[in-house]
């Protein structure tokens, strides 16, 4: 296979998300304790202030969406290398950038 066929293939993978989606890792709130883990089956755990919040998500128009027993309940953008997570669910409502574990 020739360089060009290999750089085709690759950028192929990449465009269509076969490595993997950058959401997926643990996240921490800068602004709150609040920590925010999403995983590869689309799935996703919020603690904050000693709640938890297990939903799935979904990729959107340029955001990802969160739900809760199928409800749309927020969503996370990026701003740079930081996730913006916001939540509006009754007393769980949040609004963070939360930055990437290592």
């Amino acid at each position: 296979m020739s360089i060009a066929a290999l750089l085709i293939v690759l950028f192929a993978c990449i465009a269509s998300g076969c490595m993997g989606d950058k959401i997926v890792g643990t996240w921490d709130g800068n602004k709150t304790k609040a920590v925010a883990t999403f995983s590869s089956d689309k799935t996703f755990t919020i603690s904050y202030y000693g709640a938890t919040m297990n939903g799935t998500w979904a990729k959107g128009d340029g955001q990802y969406l969160l739900y809760v027993n199928n409800t749309e309940i927020g969503n996370a953008v990026f701003v740079d290398k930081d996730l913006r997570i916001t939540l509006g669910s009754g007393l769980f409502s949040l609004t963070d950038d939360f930055v990437k574990r290592k």
